[in-house]
């Protein structure tokens, strides 16, 4: 039997050097990797940030885009809120707290909310 052996394939174009097929294909998901890594960082909060005794705000911007809402982001801040305050053994009063929906083009969702751990 005879071993076969694999040749990679390449892209030849006119009056151009050829180009290696799959170093396109590892570009490209590099690319990906990259994109998806920002995509992902956009949608971290800021963490409780102390204010004053036992108050905090959090500020959040969505990396979801279009598809997910200010309340939702404002939601998301409330439950790390209620975690945070509960890792202490106190419970959530919600202060104030806005959402602010996506406009295309020109921002994403994002919300913040302020509150006491009493």
């Amino acid at each position: 039997m005879h071993a076969r052996s694999f040749r990679r394939p390449y892209i030849q174009s006119p009056g151009r050097k050829a180009i290696d097929v799959l170093s396109k294909d590892t570009m490209r998901t590099s690319l990906i990797f990259i994109v998806t890594a920002a995509f992902l960082a956009g949608c971290a909060s800021s963490g409780p940030v102390q204010t004053g005794k036992d108050t905090y705000m959090i500020a959040k911007t969505s990396g979801g885009g279009m598809f997910v809402s200010g309340a939702t982001v404002k939601a998301d801040l409330i439950q790390e809120g209620v975690a945070f305050c509960a890792k202490n053994g106190k419970t959530l009063e919600l202060i104030s707290g806005e959402g602010k929906n996506a406009i295309p083009f020109a921002r994403t969702s994002s919300a913040e909310i302020a509150f006491k751990c009493v």
